[in-house]
């Protein structure tokens, strides 16, 4: 039967929409949670109508595919996987309703509707008897809430034998949600499962890690305090945790730095400014103001360099943009530490805003970050003066202004004659797929280009007779 002009019309215009959801969910993350309804289709629906989490309703679901491998669970479009609850998109989107995960945005962050569902968890793990659907689900728990598991619930990675899957097979495990219907939710600029492997697969068998901590006045790092002469100089006392990352740069940006301590010695404001100014500048909830003692004066911020042996690693994963490593710390031996300061902040807010507003990268997708890093802070630390930490600290663009003028200054002297710099992004083609993925320079008008030096855990290699800004 021949159509008529209506008929193809509708046609064209369903055509149209699917491509146009097709693109949009290739390119970023879903923005508002999911959940499949019983006729077996996906629906959307706004964070206030999220059911509010219960204990019953997680333990009933830890009970349905507690005893199923992932790999169960199709990573393809496929619409008797969904009906029959046997897709990724089924398991991912009732495991953030059923932990009441809200208001997502693009970059993939959100909130929980209440931290009571990690209580819940901890006490309900023992449900999840099949050990790749531990690691799959535990993922989401690990990435919001980790130290719900690293403060006295440690145990539970061990449960059932959950440390004797292969650390390959558990990456598979960790990723294995980041597809749903045939589409990536990791968003471009950030690592793949596949090139964090190929990155593993390079690593010596001992590595070089970092790791951002704050440490309370008075109370020792290391143990025994001292490195020399001391041969437990290698175990942290405070300080100590689970997460580190694959370079620098990223520890420093993950631990935040700023706390009322700047408020108060740079602005002079009272203590009861300082917090009211730390929460809006930060955004931080009132939650967080209530329960994390860090935030204010009379806690310092480090950044800790470390070495271990690359079989130690649980995990590795790039979901939040942090280049995270998990290893368990009695693995780990504490190699320098030095301790955060304004230039760090300063220093932080500034590159932030020119690899994310200035260039439109993703800070995973810089394989020399933490050499972009240690020029922005020398040359930051050369022109500092009273008016530009108020105006940072006051969220004040003078700071950038300031940058400009000094880069400027900067790369006059890096290359021993004024110039028009640019910076630079030479993109690299990876086999993992990753896209945004390269290293940053500065050319000048005479077209001649010098590199800012190599990350440790740089993919790329930069050859031997390369220009350096240093």
């Amino acid at each position: 039967m021949k159509k008529n002009r209506r008929q193809l019309k509708k046609e064209k215009r369903n055509l149209r929409s699917k491509m146009k959801l097709k693109k949009k969910n290739k390119e970023k993350v879903y923005s508002k949670p999911i959940t499949q309804s019983y006729s077996g289709q996906f629906t959307s629906y706004s964070s206030s109508k999220v059911p509010t989490p219960t204990y019953e309703r997680l333990e009933s679901f830890l009970k349905e595919v507690g005893n199923k491998s992932p790999f169960e669970y199709s990573q393809e479009m496929n619409p008797h996987n969904d009906r029959h609850k046997g897709s990724t998109g089924y398991l991912y989107f009732m495991w953030e309703d059923i932990l009441g995960f809200v208001d997502k945005n693009e970059s993939g962050q959100g909130s929980f509707i209440n931290n009571d569902v990690f209580d819940w968890f901890i006490q309900l793990e023992h449900l999840i008897t099949n050990n790749e659907m531990f690691w799959t689900l535990v993922t989401k728990i690990w990435l919001y809430r980790s130290h719900y598991i690293t403060n006295g619930n440690e145990d539970i990675l061990n449960r059932y034998g959950r440390m004797d899957v292969p650390f390959e097979r558990r990456m598979e495990c960790i990723h294995h949600l980041n597809i749903v219907g045939g589409q990536s939710l990791i968003l471009e600029g950030l690592m793949t499962k596949d090139f964090l492997m190929k990155l593993y697969e390079k690593m010596d068998d001992e590595i070089i890690l970092y790791r951002s901590f704050k440490c309370e006045k008075g109370k020792s790092i290391r143990k025994g305090v001292y490195k020399n002469n001391n041969h437990q100089s290698h175990i942290q006392e405070q300080g100590r945790g689970w997460s580190y990352s694959l370079n620098k740069s990223n520890s420093i940006f993950v631990n935040g730095t700023l706390n009322t301590h700047y408020y108060k010695k740079y602005l002079g404001l009272s203590d009861q400014q300082s917090k009211i100014r730390l929460q809006k500048n930060r955004k931080l909830t009132t939650y967080m103001m209530n329960n994390d003692p860090t935030l204010y004066d009379g806690f310092y911020d480090c950044i800790g360099i470390y070495k271990l042996k690359k079989k130690d690693i649980l995990f590795m994963t790039d979901v939040m943009g942090e280049c995270e490593v998990v290893v368990d710390p009695v693995n780990v031996n504490l190699e320098d530490y030095r301790f955060l300061n304004i230039t760090d902040l300063i220093t932080q807010s500034v590159l932030l805003g020119l690899i994310h507003q200035g260039l439109g990268l993703d800070r995973s997708s810089i394989q020399n970050i933490d050499g972009v890093y240690s020029v922005f802070h020398k040359m930051i630390k050369k022109n500092l003066n009273p008016n530009v930490i108020k105006g940072c600290l006051n969220l004040k663009p003078v700071s950038f202004k300031f940058f400009l003028n000094s880069f400027e200054e900067y790369l006059n002297e890096s290359f021993g004659r004024k110039g028009n710099h640019q910076i630079l992004f030479d993109q690299f083609e990876h086999i993992s797929g990753m896209k945004k993925f390269g290293m940053l320079g500065v050319k000048d008008d005479l077209g001649e280009v010098k590199m800012f030096s190599n990350s440790v855990n740089s993919m790329i290699q930069i050859p031997p007779t390369t220009s350096f800004i240093v």
